[in-house]
């Protein structure tokens, strides 16, 4: 993103827009690049390469069914460390960095 006297560069903290508006070559500068990116009109993908709308329905059917799997992989494995908790607490073993006697609570997110 360029500079400009309403965003001045991270790189120059410190650095007044009234002082930048007294610089006459910086000013003319701030200028030349807004009408320079402006002006650049986004170049559209040609026809022969934009994906169809069958090609796009069917990447977002593949990226729904892998959110699926994962979900369902993420319920697996809280139920999974929900019972070694479970068996932890019930032989008498407590969890790493736990003091001995002391119980904290954990809660494990939607089943």
């Amino acid at each position: 993103m360029p500079c400009s006297p309403s965003r001045p560069s991270p790189a120059t903290p410190g650095v007044s827009r009234s002082w930048i508006y007294t610089q006459t070559d910086l000013k003319d500068e701030i200028r030349r690049l807004r009408i320079q990116y402006q002006s650049e009109p986004s170049t559209p993908v040609p026809r022969g390469q934009r994906a169809s709308d069958d090609s796009l329905r069917r990447r977002l059917e593949i990226a729904n069914q892998r959110n699926r799997e994962l979900a369902d992989e993420n319920q697996r494995l809280r139920r999974q460390l929900a019972c070694a908790l479970g068996q932890n607490r019930s032989n008498g073993r407590d969890a790493p960095g736990e003091q001995p006697g002391h119980r904290n609570s954990v809660t494990i997110g939607p089943f």
